[in-house]
């Protein structure tokens, strides 16, 4: 699955609002924590994005065509009813 917000319509909080939707929806059926991989080089703001949206960055690896990415975590809150 892939989230991604249009270019012109960026810096306006959108993406925060789809991964926080995402997290909450997560978190609603039970899910105790979220992975996620991007890319690390080239990359800058959407790794910044992710680390200041509470995610931790637990590995970084090489695929099998050589592509560098990040593997971003973080811990959901526990959903009691």
């Amino acid at each position: 699955m892939s989230i991604a917000v249009l270019p012109g319509e960026q810096s306006q909080g959108i993406g925060q609002r789809l991964v926080a939707a995402f997290l909450e929806e997560a978190a609603k059926r039970g899910l105790q924590q979220m992975d996620l991989t991007t890319d690390k080089c080239n990359n800058a703001s959407v790794n910044a994005f992710y680390l200041q949206q509470g995610f931790s960055c637990v590995h970084s690896f090489v695929t099998p065509e050589g592509r560098e990415m990040n593997e971003y975590r973080i811990d959901l809150p526990v959903n009691r009813i």
